[in-house]
């Protein structure tokens, strides 16, 4: 049971410990994103006309928009060192009342409509309904299925929910130069950090799903497309298996995808069309461009390059409507309130110059980031050749790591170039793509928004004019849909069952989540005020004060510098470290200052992907023999 508005309530370490039970979580979680909505439909209905047949879908961009603002005020805070979990408690509060207004409203609504028609006579129905139309609401309906299940993917256990969890225990984002994975974080933790303040643990997942609904809405609205081939068009973008493994995590992706996808739509569609919008409706759609883009990079560096694309590509088109001194006074404001926090913090706690704050996670010449960057971008998902990585997997244990047949698809949208509308999509997706390659890593992920920006290229190109062509397509985007829906079905009875009960979570659990059953073992032994000194990297999962080691993989161990993680270690006062071996062997403590004080305990690799599953391990306690000693891993 968390504490709820407790000025005095003790930190809580572990996921667990910050959750409602079943299914109150879930409950929670969805009045949440209710009220993020809300937010940001009161913002597009102040600054655009939603009635208008040329902004029908920006009314489902209005999640996108909540989030960017709530991340405006809620990342400086934690910058700060006020964003408390009371603080963080206090602030959900409006937004749980909004959502469930707006949701009673929303349903009200709905029964309005549904009880003015004669229902029973619309039971006859008049055409038979489209297979493709079919498969779209069960992309649709499945993957918000998906996204209410329990965290279990890698990333989010160790540093998007760990980070979170320690801004909620301390009030400040986290200044751990020992803990290299907490300084990839950014504005999406502290929403995540909103949710958990309250015991919501599907809120990270459900506004990545709500970066999937934006770019629906996108594809449902926009254009004039004959009706199949946007159904088609839409489909080949939510049956790229990668969606499948994305959805189910509060990783911030999808969302920040959704943002920068929703901002050069609007950029497209109010200085590219051959409506004469007035100068306020540009004003207020370069705001909206600039808060989506800049929210987008401070929720991972990744977006900063497409951020950057796209925010030349709506200021020049601001220039060119002669309207340049709002766009350079938006810019720079926009800039200093969204952009500018995170950086100053990184300059003054890491060092280094304001620009390499600017440009990069790591600045300060910190001894093995450099290192640990390498390995960042060098991260592969495939053992294929790149592009090839991104259309096939290399096996069953990366099924949902590829974009699929769907980069066949956009590719055609290399066929026809026409329309200056095409063109900016095209040329954004070809310099975003060329970016990644250069900058990022080599996996589907990173290569979605291009992916996404080529689609509506071929969607507004419309349908290709060889027969033999959209045979091929069409065949190739029902085969790979009914593969993903496969994928996500598994995926959602493997998973989801554990939002409704706490036994069915804590199956899952054990079964899905890495470290989870042996943190278990570590709660039931250690006392409530120790310190621990992780040797994995799943600092999420860890029920006591938790010091992170994921330095020592990346700092050689006779490197002179290392003794400063050392003292920043030590500071910290930790009583024991957790060890793991391979079965039937000890742990590793060379020059370990401390003696085995439970353990073995027999754990096991747990994956959301079966065939991911690894072998068993044991785990060791070992009580340190002073506070501030450590072993050399």
């Amino acid at each position: 049971m968390i504490p709820f508005l407790d000025l005095e309530a003790e930190p809580l370490f572990g996921l667990t410990a910050n959750i409602a039970s079943a299914p109150l979580s879930v409950l929670i979680s969805f009045v949440l994103v209710l009220g993020v909505d809300y937010l940001g439909l009161i913002v597009l209905r102040r600054y655009f006309f939603l009635n208008d047949t040329q902004f029908i879908w920006v009314r489902w961009q209005a999640i996108c928009v909540g989030a960017a603002l709530l991340g405006m005020v809620f990342y400086p805070l934690a910058l700060l060192g006020y964003l408390t979990r009371f603080i963080a408690q206090v602030l959900a509060i409006p937004l749980l009342i909004f959502g469930f207004y707006h949701g009673v409203l929303s349903a009200l609504k709905f029964a309005d409509r549904f009880l003015s028609r004669n229902f029973f006579k619309g039971l006859a129905i008049q055409k038979p309904i489209d297979f493709l139309e079919f498969v779209l609401c069960g992309f649709l309906f499945g993957y918000v299925a998906l996204s209410i299940s329990p965290v279990t993917e890698a990333d989010s256990l160790d540093y998007h929910v760990g980070v979170a969890l320690q801004i909620l225990n301390t009030g400040s984002f986290p200044f751990s130069p020992e803990w290299f994975h907490s300084r990839l974080a950014g504005s999406g933790e502290t929403l995540i950090a909103l949710g958990l303040s309250i015991g919501a643990e599907q809120f990270g997942s459900l506004l990545q799903y709500s970066g999937i609904v934006g770019i629906f809405g996108i594809f449902r609205h926009c254009f004039n497309p004959t009706a199949s081939w946007r159904v088609f068009c839409v489909l080949v973008v939510l049956s790229s298996p990668v969606l499948v493994a994305w959805v189910a995590s509060p990783k911030p992706l999808l969302l920040p995808i959704g943002m920068t996808t929703a901002a050069l739509m609007l950029t497209l569609v109010v200085f590219c069309s051959d409506e004469n919008y007035t100068k306020r409706l540009q004003r207020n759609a370069f705001a909206v461009i600039c808060l989506l883009i800049m929210t987008a990079a401070v929720t991972k560096m990744n977006f900063l390059m497409s951020g950057c694309v796209i925010g030349l590509i709506a200021l020049s088109l601001m220039l060119k409507k002669s309207n340049s001194q709002s766009a350079f006074l938006i810019g720079f404001l926009m800039f200093f309130i969204i952009m500018m926090p995170p950086v100053l913090w990184k300059h003054l706690h890491y060092g280094g110059s304001l620009f390499d704050s600017f440009i990069s996670p790591f600045p300060g010449g910190w001894i093995g980031t450099d290192e640990f960057e390498k390995m960042l971008r060098a991260h592969r998902d495939s053992q294929l050749t790149f592009p090839f990585s991104l259309l096939i997997p290399d096996g069953l244990g990366t099924i949902t790591t590829v974009i699929g047949f769907g980069v066949v698809v956009s590719v055609t949208a290399l066929l026809k170039i026409e329309e200056f509308v095409t063109k900016v999509l095209i040329g954004a997706a070809i310099t975003v793509t060329f970016l990644a390659i250069l900058f990022g890593q080599k996996n589907a992920r990173f290569f979605m928004e291009p992916y996404i920006w080529l689609m509506l290229a071929v969607l507004i190109q419309g349908k290709p004019q060889s027969l033999i062509l959209n045979k091929i397509l069409f065949s190739g985007v029902v085969m790979q849909s009914i593969f993903t829906l496969g994928v996500l079905t598994m995926g959602i009875f493997a998973l989801s069952l554990g939002a409704f009960t706490n036994e069915q979570r804590d199956a899952i659990m054990r079964r899905s989540s890495m470290t989870y059953l042996e943190m278990k073992w570590v709660d039931s032994i250690l006392p409530a005020d120790a310190k621990v000194i992780i040797s994995s990297r799943f600092m999420a999962t860890a029920p006591r004060y938790a010091i992170a080691s994921d330095w020592k993989s990346y700092v050689p161990k006779e490197h002179n510098e290392i003794v400063i993680y050392q003292e920043l270690t030590a500071r910290k006062k930790p009583d024991f470290i957790i060890l793991s071996s391979g079965p039937d062997l000890p742990p590793h403590m060379d020059h370990c200052d401390g003696v085995i004080y439970a353990g073995p305990f027999r754990s096991q690799i747990a994956t959301r992907n079966p065939f991911n599953a690894g072998n068993p391990y044991d785990v060791y306690i070992v009580k340190l023999s002073f506070p501030g000693a450590s072993c050399n891993l």
